[in-house]
């Protein structure tokens, strides 16, 4: 079983990016009591390190290349005594980073453990025998859509265990930002992999990550949203039992 870094197990974590909305994350901080509850681990992304405090940061770019576009920001992560979680070690960054690797504060990150139980996770809910080949098949069917920092470090907190996941400054477009980031649709299906598998992801309300600004909204149905009626118990327990049935057939 593979270990979080941290050596806990948090039910609740933050993960900080560096979006317009990470503003919403320090602006609660200077209130007596900030609107964002106690949380078990707050993880940072990349930069975010230099004005938070977290538990963990992700840097999942390659560390040499980080190191040769600025001397100023490798020198900083040597000396940062917050866990690092990275998407290689390889001698050359063993070298660089040595301090860290003395100090056991530099892991590469668990590709093969994330997509493993991601993996069985699938097998479960399909109801498919849980063989090697399988969890294989599944695990990189699901799990091998990774192409930003923000979808490593949702898988890596579904892999551990963690319950629910406070979402800042992972916005990628934002009215009257110029830069835009690609991939946010990566993002987006890994909240929506989470959020299947049981674990509570919650954004901001500003944030353009799932459409949250344009909440709630419904397309094709206009100034006319449609009515929700409260389901009675029976309907549930209809609903409880043909899903039963379906993941019984596979």
């Amino acid at each position: 079983m593979y270990t979080h870094v941290t050596g806990e197990t948090p039910h609740t974590v933050n993960i900080v990016a560096s979006g317009p909305t990470h503003a919403t994350y320090h602006a609660n901080h200077y209130s007596y009591n900030p609107e964002i509850p106690p949380v078990n681990e707050t993880w940072l992304l990349n930069k975010e390190f230099r004005t938070c405090k977290g538990d963990l940061v992700f840097i999942m770019d390659d560390l040499i290349g980080e190191a040769h576009k600025s001397k100023r920001y490798a020198a900083e992560i040597i000396h940062l005594d917050t866990p690092v979680i990275t998407s290689i070690i390889d001698q050359p960054v063993a070298h660089m980073f040595q301090r860290k690797m003395d100090n056991n504060t530099l892991h590469a990150y668990p590709i093969n453990e994330v997509l493993d139980y991601v993996g069985v996770m699938v097998c479960i809910a399909k109801n498919i025998v849980l063989t090697p080949a399988n969890v294989k098949t599944e695990g990189e069917t699901v799990g091998y859509y990774l192409h930003n920092s923000i979808p490593f470090m949702l898988a890596y907190a579904l892999m551990i265990g963690v319950k629910v996941v406070h979402l800042f400054g992972a916005d990628y477009t934002f009215p009257g930002q110029a830069a835009r980031e690609d991939d946010r649709a990566n993002t987006e299906y890994w909240v929506g992999v989470l959020r299947a598998m049981g674990v509570t992801v919650i954004t901001t309300a500003d944030t353009t990550l799932l459409n949250m600004r344009q909440q709630p909204h419904i397309y094709g149905y206009g100034v006319r949203p449609p009515k929700r009626h409260m389901p009675t118990q029976t309907a549930i327990d209809e609903l409880e039992a043909a899903y039963t049935n379906a993941m019984l057939k596979g």
